[in-house]
């Protein structure tokens, strides 16, 4: 792509790092992607969701923590970056959130 990134050029991501994930998810609600995966990352589960998701914003379900203890986060404001990553890194396409990508 001419003049922009490319795939997976703007992937982050965050373990060990809620207030900089929150940072993230403050500045890209709108416009912003993420994966929700174990830790560390496990083909077995690559959740995408709109970072507006509201599954993986506000109050952590299990917890007080979003990117400590279990979970990581992989984060992009471009689908096809995720999706890439989650390709090259597990030859595993990404499974779409049921609630926000209904």
């Amino acid at each position: 792509m001419l003049g922009g990134k490319g795939p997976m050029e703007d992937v982050l991501i965050f373990k060990n790092d809620d207030a900089g994930y929150l940072a993230w998810m403050g500045a890209h609600r709108k416009d912003g992607y993420v994966i929700n995966t174990r830790r560390p990352p496990s083909r077995k589960y690559l959740k995408l969701h709109y970072a507006a998701c509201y599954t993986i914003s506000g109050t952590p379900a299990r917890g007080d923590v979003w990117t400590q203890g279990q979970y990581a986060k992989v984060c992009s404001t471009r689908r096809d970056s995720l999706e890439t990553w989650a390709w090259k890194t597990f030859r595993k396409k990404v499974d779409p959130c049921e609630i926000c990508f209904a």
